[in-house]
């Protein structure tokens, strides 16, 4: 299993690459690659607190539903919205993007306020 170093290390180069998406062009893999940098920042809190890998998407929301409930109300919304842009071809529009983009900003505070 990746280190809260590793996973601080993917979530700095995800959003490297997010920050060089254009959203008008790419904005379901604008709100994918926010989804990923948000995974990344919750293995860096749970590593961070000796906590287990969350592993599977379902054991991470498990527990973010039920240790972290105000991440989790930031977060599931990136989650919802990576699923329906990869696996429902759902058309992601760039005002999507900007909310996405709130949230993954509110994943980020209150993460770095958990540590």
């Amino acid at each position: 299993m990746a280190t809260e170093s590793e996973h601080r290390r993917q979530a700095e180069r995800n959003e490297e690459f997010l920050s060089g998406i254009d959203q008008n062009r790419f904005p379901d893999w604008k709100a994918t690659v926010a989804f990923y940098k948000a995974v990344h920042l919750v293995e860096v809190l749970f590593a961070h607190q000796g906590r287990p890998p969350g592993g599977s998407h379902t054991r991470r929301n498990n527990t973010l539903k039920r240790d972290f409930p105000d991440l989790w109300r930031e977060y599931r919304p990136l989650y919802a919205f990576s699923r329906m842009a990869r696996y429902w071809c759902m058309a992601v529009n760039p005002s999507h993007v900007d909310y996405v983009l709130r949230r993954l900003h509110r994943v980020e505070r209150i993460i770095h306020e958990l540590m």
